[in-house]
């Protein structure tokens, strides 16, 4: 998708200018939390006369047929682009290094930045996942005084799942060290709302009530799943 820029035409004896073209590689349009990205970033674009040309390649995993694990490599091979903005936390798990690599290769032929984590020394935003989910639990033992905390994961093997769940277990871990009334569950999911939904509807209708005081979301999507199977 293009968005193009209707800034003012030049003189009809010269040539238009041909406007810079960023490419945004992500998964699919149709997930909030890309599409929130996206949407900021057309944005701004608009305002510095740029247009954006979305990739949407799906997920860069070892279960996708071939065809579709070339979208992305063939879009930006064969697209003109100046420049490239790669939505790594939603197109890869860290699972599939081979698929993780060639992504690597690829963004080194143009400036490009990751949102997400590092990949091939790009420059990177990221999201401070250690003092976030520190602040959450320290919330809720405390402000709270809840004891029984499930961890409603995303994908085992990826990135930021890992790193919130490393968070969650060792603030937990410390914290029962001091009161033995704390314990926690994980169960992993997909990151999807409807994985959250699922997860949560099920350990309801098995336990009912005292299997656990509080959920921790790994993301906003899970976190609305539950909320809905606990409404």
């Amino acid at each position: 998708m293009i968005v193009p820029y209707p800034g003012l035409r030049p003189p009809s004896d010269k040539p238009i200018p041909k406007p810079k073209r960023i490419g945004v590689v992500l998964s699919v349009l149709n997930e909030h939390y890309q599409t929130t990205i996206h949407q900021g970033i057309c944005e701004t674009a608009f305002q510095l006369g740029y247009e954006v040309f979305c990739i949407q390649g799906g997920v860069l995993n070892e279960s996708l047929d071939l065809v579709r694990k070339n979208v992305i490599f063939d879009a930006v091979r064969l697209v003109r682009l100046d420049g490239l903005i790669v939505l790594t936390a939603a197109i890869t798990t860290s699972g599939e290094r081979a698929m993780i690599r060639r992504l690597e290769t690829l963004v080194q032929t143009l400036p490009a930045v990751s949102v997400g984590y590092p990949l091939g020394g790009l420059p990177a935003i990221s999201i401070d996942n250690k003092h976030s989910f520190e602040t959450i639990l320290d919330h809720l033992l405390n402000a709270h005084g809840y004891r029984k905390i499930l961890y409603l994961g995303g994908p085992e093997l990826h990135a930021d799942n890992q790193a919130r769940e490393v968070v969650f277990c060792k603030t937990l871990e410390e914290a029962a060290a001091k009161d033995a009334s704390i314990e926690y569950q994980i169960i992993h999911g997909d990151f999807q709302e409807g994985s959250g939904f699922r997860v949560v509807h099920e350990l309801v209708a098995q336990y009912h009530e005292g299997r656990f005081d509080a959920i921790v979301a790994a993301n906003d999507n899970m976190a609305i799943g539950a909320s809905k199977a606990l409404s």
